[in-house]
């Protein structure tokens, strides 16, 4: 079956909520087995959250590109039908987020 990427991006920092698709993803990989996430950014957690991915069995499901990789990845992202994406962020930084995601007229939704 084709790959099914879900992509996030965002700094790998405490506030921006990658705990929350790692716990997602340890769940969900178990039942969709084509599912493929990717962390594109860097932060002071990065290597926090790499080992939460190893010792979870994830490392083949959850990958790291940083930020020049990311990027180029993206790009390719939509020719790879990247089905999609998800931002995280805590309260505080959403608003600005969903003002910029309408801005730009980007379709996403909420508690999936």
């Amino acid at each position: 079956a084709e790959a099914v990427v879900i992509t996030t991006v965002a700094r790998l920092f405490e506030l921006k909520g990658h705990k929350y698709i790692i716990e997602s993803a340890n769940k969900l990989s178990k039942q969709f087995d084509n599912a493929v996430w990717l962390f594109v950014g860097d932060g002071n957690l990065a290597e926090y959250f790499k080992q939460q991915v190893c010792d979870l069995g994830l490392t083949e499901r959850i990958k790291f590109t940083g930020i020049p990789a990311g990027l180029k990845i993206m790009v390719r992202g939509v020719n790879a039908r990247q089905q999609l994406f998800i931002y995280t962020s805590q309260p505080d930084s959403t608003q600005k987020k969903l003002e910029q995601v309408w801005q730009k007229k980007i379709c996403f939704k909420k508690n999936l």
